[in-house]
């Protein structure tokens, strides 16, 4: 039995648990999914990504319940190792190793969809950029605008007064994505609503199953602020058996179980012979939110090497270049081939071209800062970005077009 001391907070203990080794980890897991489905009967299911934590979830689940189905949302939008890996485990089974034996644990694995296809939901509803907090705060600010129902919540993002006129700067849409309330794209969080939790709510609401969700705290975000793995009392009653796992733990639990895991976590080679690495964090394959954090290549630009036929669909013609370069991130890795680029497409042209493209930046930014200066105005990244309708991490990267204001000095390509 593993004691956690009396008379610490929520708080305390959950992070007492984090640091728990996996054997404690394994035991406590287990025994929250033994309330769980003890307490609904087994009307339970496991929400399965087929990614590494959802597989490491339903592993444990299926040794101690096959009976329970995993419900795999099929939102289009996954890797092919992804889909391949879930059809393998659907057909065949989970495989591990328990004691020196290899295993192979089968469950009935069930495939719902989405009513709403990305390419729609981008349409109607906008691009998932940057985070889902900023992207509600940009969809509130925009489409809503002239709505009366979402007048406090405007003010809220737009000034941070609350509604008993306290001021909160966290509440505010940060001054360096106040860009995308001018862009020419519609920005919107609920991508994920309609592709991956509208599919999994319909199937609980046909069925009574409560969900069994392999998230965990230490991924941040909103995951981050949970401290409860049985949410009984909650609106949407959900179990997460791993929320005190570590992303660590899952890699110790999959080493250690030599558990079968998708083709996207290992090295590939790809049809022209190029090693391409694993991916660190699956899910949706055109998702931008965390984009603009990601360290080395980002997801478009290693998605080109590891399917480039999915790259292409998603650039061109779902039209992901559009907010990709309104945020002035890349999508091509710097070992781009010019050849596979379609020459009516002059915005990754331009991208391939990398001096054009930084050329043709650098002079519509010389300028706007000539007719800003000549004007009177102040020529700071945030008043030339907004006066370009630029992002300001682009003019950002080109601040040195701009006046120096430690000096004053003019500096860079406008000193003359």
């Amino acid at each position: 039995m593993i004691a956690i001391p009396m008379g610490l907070s929520e708080k305390a203990k959950f992070a007492q648990r984090q640091s728990l080794d996996l054997d404690a980890k394994i035991i406590m897991t287990k025994l929250r999914i033994r309330q769980w489905y003890e307490a609904h009967d087994g009307d339970v299911y496991v929400a399965w990504s087929a990614g590494r934590d959802s597989t490491t979830l339903l592993n444990i689940v299926w040794s101690m319940y096959p009976d329970v189905p995993a419900v795999f949302s099929d939102t289009g939008l996954e890797l092919k190792d992804i889909k391949r890996f879930m059809r393998r485990v659907k057909n065949e089974g989970l495989n591990s190793v328990v004691d020196g034996q290899r295993i192979t644990r089968c469950g009935e694995v069930i495939i719902v969809k989405p009513k709403k296809s990305f390419e729609r939901v981008i349409k109607e509803d906008g691009f998932a950029v940057v985070s889902k907090t900023v992207a509600r705060e940009v969809r509130i600010l925009t489409v809503e605008k002239y709505n009366p129902n979402w007048a406090q919540t405007k003010r809220l993002y737009d000034t941070g007064v609350k509604k008993n006129g306290d001021f909160n700067k966290a509440s505010m849409l940060p001054n360096k994505y106040r860009y995308l309330t001018r862009a020419d794209i519609k920005v919107s969080e609920l991508c994920c609503d309609h592709l991956k939790k509208e599919p999994l709510d319909t199937y609980a609401k046909k069925t009574g199953f409560k969900s069994i969700q392999g998230i965990m705290a230490a991924e941040g975000g909103q995951r981050g602020k949970n401290v409860v793995c049985n949410a009984f009392d909650a609106k949407k009653p959900r179990s997460a058996p791993m929320l005190f796992w570590t992303p660590e733990d899952v890699t110790e639990y999959i080493a250690r179980f030599d558990l079968s895991i998708s083709d996207a976590y290992k090295w590939v080679t790809n049809k022209k012979g190029r090693l391409v690495e694993p991916e660190q964090r699956t899910g949706c394959a055109f998702c931008m939110f965390g984009l603009a954090f990601e360290k080395g290549l980002n997801r478009f630009q290693r998605l080109y090497h590891r399917d480039y036929r999915m790259w292409k669909h998603a650039i061109f013609q779902l039209g992901l270049h559009k907010p990709l370069d309104l945020m002035g991130i890349s999508y091509l890795p710097p070992d781009a081939d010019p050849a596979d680029v379609p020459s009516e497409n002059n915005t990754l042209n331009a991208y391939v071209t990398n001096k054009k493209q930084v050329a043709a930046t650098e002079n519509k930014l010389i300028a706007a800062v000539k007719q800003m200066r000549a004007d009177g105005e102040k020529t700071t990244v945030t008043t030339v970005a907004k006066k370009i309708n630029m992002s300001r991490p682009t003019v950002n990267r080109h601040k040195h077009l701009l006046i120096n204001r430690k000096t004053g000095d003019s500096t860079g390509l406008i000193a003359a």
